[in-house]
């Protein structure tokens, strides 16, 4: 018989709504877990300024969403670490029922919201870069863009050992830091800091934050590409960035987390739950919580930059 299950979808740009969709019995294998979802997180990169706004021209529809917590109803018979009743993380769309293999999964311990949990993933798009960097702990570390990935970044690498600094030009961004407990952040970099920074992680997709890394990084230093460039942001030309990685000997690379093997990621994964659970990072006052009858309206406010809070979790 099988189960059927709602879905968010992208029809056409800036239209978005739920489709029914089905699990088969056959979809469900020894190795499975499944359940519904109680949470689900929007990532206002990837879902709304890439998807919603389709700048690459994707072919529709297209199914969002990639952070989702559920409570895990039905197991399969060589499942050993989940049962009926634990709550379960996985990098899931925005859909009213969850199937996934048990070796996609994290357990979310009994002291960890479901809300928090979700923040797992975000997280995990900067803990990428640690496996491509060259560079030690103690060294100093520039995060550039304080939205949810970046904020997130600045912690993720603080308990890796190193000394950070955020930057973001959005003064409450900088305040909103503040009161999170995060040091070192600016909405411009101190004169004493410049051409210190060992490795920049540019979380905002931004040509000119880009621009700003590589004239802040010391000679050697590099750069990891953590925020999608969706589309043009300024007028800068090829020569300056060109210009500044040449005489500044410098290393620029994809920091997307789409290429580090999936066994890997979900130990990235499990890390980030840990740290949330432990208290080593935390997500107090970056999100609000919504019907998930409202996820259209919540689109639409990210798209147009209304949303009271940096992130928006859809409530099942």
């Amino acid at each position: 018989m099988g189960v059927f299950y709602e879905y968010a979808a992208i029809s056409d740009r800036h239209k978005i709504g739920y489709e029914q969709g089905q699990y088969c019995e056959e979809d469900f294998t020894s190795n499975s877990i499944a359940g519904k979802t109680l949470y689900s997180l929007i990532s206002s990169g990837t879902e709304v300024f890439g998807c919603y706004d389709n700048p690459l021209n994707w072919n529709y529809p297209l199914r969002t969403g990639y952070s989702a917590v559920f409570e895990v109803e039905k197991v399969g018979s060589d499942v050993s670490s989940f049962k009926p009743g634990d709550r379960a993380f996985f990098w899931g769309n925005h859909s009213s029922y969850q199937l996934c293999q048990e070796n996609e999964a994290v357990k979310i311990p009994n002291d960890l919201a479901s809300e928090t949990a979700l923040f797992s993933r975000m997280a995990t798009v900067s803990i990428a870069t640690i496996e491509k960097t060259t560079i030690k702990p103690g060294a100093r570390v520039l995060v550039t863009g304080l939205g949810a990935v970046g904020l997130l970044a600045m912690q993720v690498y603080k308990n890796f050992g190193f000394e950070t600094y955020g930057i973001d030009p959005y003064e409450p961004r900088v305040l909103l830091a503040n009161k999170m407990g995060i040091k070192n952040v600016f909405t411009s970099c101190p004169e004493n800091l410049k051409k210190t920074f060992s490795l920049a992680l540019e979380c905002s997709g931004s040509q000119q934050a880009t621009v700003s890394c590589l004239e802040l990084i010391k000679n050697g230093g590099e750069i990891s590409l953590v925020g999608v460039p969706w589309k043009k942001t300024g007028d800068i030309d090829a020569f300056l960035p060109l210009n500044l990685a040449f005489y500044n000997f410098a290393t620029v690379y994809s920091g997307w987390e789409v290429g580090i093997p999936d066994p890997l990621r979900i130990h990235h994964h499990k890390m980030a739950v840990e740290w949330l659970a432990e208290g080593k990072m935390t997500v107090e006052g970056m999100y609000e919580i919504r019907a998930r009858e409202q996820i259209a309206q919540v689109y639409d406010e990210i798209y147009n930059k209304t949303t009271k809070s940096i992130s928006t979790i859809l409530k099942w």
